[in-house]
């Protein structure tokens, strides 16, 4: 058993005796003193006022219930007065055990009541008991402005890189894409919710919508390799598929086994109308006509990210042809799950009459009902939802301005070559454009020439696969359903390829008779898809591949078409 030491105990403990007999007055002194208290006195009221008023530490106080014509207890009003020990303990010394003398005195808080005439060993007793009490809580306050002191600092830590990561590096991934808006709002300093939007190379838009498992800074830390990968990725020109997938491999490599992140990616490409969407574990995201009522449904169909093995993901993204009104809308979990006071969620339901009840501005209209659901300016989960209003979309990059000539600096890198041919399961899976991009980037290429070559390299390609390798028609894209059934049937005629079917690119940087040329071949081993009237300058608007390659024409300063579209050449100046 650990016993206190009593004598380090008083050491330093200062009593305030005020006792108008000055015989009881000394003798509680002297006795006090013994017991290695240090004692102030006071003979009456005033001389207790004049100690109290000033800066004399006091620990525990000694009040004789009568002073006179004054009371003893009126000294404890004025204890709040101090500007420091404001709680002082108080014994009160009485001359009888009178019921309404003792419930007075407790009810202002007295600590306790001692009869007169007093027993010198009781009272050490009482006044250890309250010294106990003072070191204790002397001990408990320390402790408390130490934490207190740790927790802000944690907390303007946490503000610190709270502004770092949402102000300067999430803020610098998404650009500002015409018709986008979104909201996200945390639980607490950091969110496990992101939202980041980007324009790739060719003028696409791509929206990454995530939200990791748990809260706070771990969850925000298991968004950073997203947000990286993202960045790089889009800029690079990739698609959708292979940067969901890169991410995914990335998290299931860094993060714990009881840890992932859902997500949902979307590619918008302005150039062929279409809308891709990938969803693993989000909530649906929503197309909505110009009247806000729903018009597709993209719901979730693939597992979150960082849960399966590369072998096991599925990367198949769903289409759905671009429309030139309405909006597309995301939300997180975060959202419908809100809830009120008493414990209802904002739900579902609640969401869909939101949307339909809304105005012209809808993210703010469905802001509005979620603070109004949850009557606070603190929700329980981190909250995210964004919107793309098709009407205000427009292809950010200027690739359709005059080219300026290639400058003659580049003519000491003149000439080079640089060709690929990809055979049967990799035509599939190629990403051309985006290598092409990063080739020229590499060589010194300005960024607006590399653009501009991203995209012919894109409309070339992909001409080549959908219309000469695997024959399809552009006249399978009506309607919703044509839309779906286009892209269902390429999947599986990609996953039919053999050796016999090729693709070749060849970039050619020369000096010509004319001077600097940058010429891109794209070859096809396909029976060719162009009718021998559309091969010259003029090329049909009618199909997809018709606008691609009027496109070609118009970005490039001219146009070679050979064997009904299996051989094409572009030639930039």
């Amino acid at each position: 058993m650990k016993y206190r030491d009593v004598d380090a105990d008083r050491a330093g403990v200062t009593l305030l005796v005020v006792e108008d007999n000055p015989a009881l007055n000394a003798l509680f002194k002297n006795y006090l003193v013994q017991q290695q208290f240090k004692v102030l006195t006071a003979l009456d009221f005033d001389e207790a006022m004049a100690v109290i008023a000033s800066k004399e530490s006091i620990d525990i106080a000694l009040i004789d219930y009568d002073l006179g014509d004054r009371k003893g207890l009126d000294l404890i009003a004025h204890f709040q007065d101090r500007e420091i020990q404001q709680h002082i303990p108080v014994i009160v010394l009485g001359s009888s055990g009178d019921q309404s003398a003792l419930q007075q005195c407790f009810e202002l808080g007295v600590d306790d009541y001692v009869v007169k005439p007093v027993n010198p060993l009781l009272l050490s007793l009482k006044i250890d008991s309250l010294v106990y009490n003072v070191r204790l809580a002397k001990i408990i306050a320390e402790k408390n402005e130490q934490l207190q002191n740790l927790i802000t600092k944690a907390r303007l830590e946490e503000e610190m890189a709270s502004h770092i990561f949402y102000n300067h590096l999430l803020s610098r991934q998404t650009r500002a894409v015409k018709g986008f808006n979104h909201y996200l709002k945390s639980s607490g300093g950091f969110s496990g919710d992101i939202i980041l939007a980007r324009y790739a190379p060719s003028g696409s838009i791509f929206i990454l919508h995530a939200d990791a498992t748990g809260h706070g800074l771990s969850a925000t830390i298991t968004l950073m390799p997203m947000v990286a990968i993202f960045k790089a990725m889009v800029h690079k020109g990739y698609r959708l598929e292979p940067i969901i997938r890169e991410i995914n491999t990335r998290l299931l490599e860094q993060l714990p086994s009881d840890r992932f992140v859902a997500a949902s990616m979307v590619e918008i490409d302005l150039h062929h109308a279409d809308v891709k969407v990938w969803n693993g574990g989000m909530p649906e995201l929503l197309m909505l006509d110009d009247q806000h009522q729903i018009s597709h449904r993209f719901c979730s169909a693939h597992m979150a990210l960082g849960i399966l093995p590369d072998s096991a993901f599925e990367v198949r993204a769903e289409h759905c042809k671009l429309p030139s009104n309405g909006y597309l809308l995301g939300y997180s979990d975060g959202v419908v799950e809100q809830r009120d006071s008493v414990g209802r969620s904002f739900g579902v339901g609640r969401l869909l009459r939101s949307i339909r009840e809304s105005e012209a501005d809808l993210l703010q209209s469905l802001m509005k009902a979620l603070f109004s659901h949850v009557r606070s300016d603190h929700f329980d989960d981190d909250v995210s939802m964004y919107e793309l209003r098709f009407h205000q979309l427009a292809d950010p990059h200027p690739l359709l301005k005059p080219i300026q000539s290639l400058t003659q600096d580049m003519k000491t890198i003149a000439p080079f070559e640089w060709f690929l041919e990809l055979v049967g399961a990799q035509v599939a899976h190629q990403e051309l454009p985006s290598m092409c991009n990063q080739f020229l980037s590499g060589m010194g290429f300005d960024q607006s020439i590399c653009q501009r070559c991203f995209t012919i390299v894109s409309e070339l390609v992909n001409n080549a696969i959908d219309h000469g390798i695997l024959k399809l028609t552009s006249l399978l894209k009506v309607g919703a359903e044509g839309f779906m059934a286009y892209y269902q049937e390429r999947e599986q005629r990609l996953a039919a390829l053999t050796d016999k079917d090729r693709l070749g690119l060849r970039l050619k940087w020369c000096v010509d008779d004319q001077g600097l040329a940058l010429q891109i071949e794209v070859q096809d081993s396909g029976e060719g898809y162009l009718a021998e009237q559309c091969q010259q300058a003029d090329v049909s608007d009618t199909h997809a591949f018709g606008r691609g390659l009027s496109l070609v024409q118009r970005l490039s300063s001219s146009v070679e078409i050979r064997q009904g579209g299996t051989f094409v050449r572009a030639i930039l100046r």
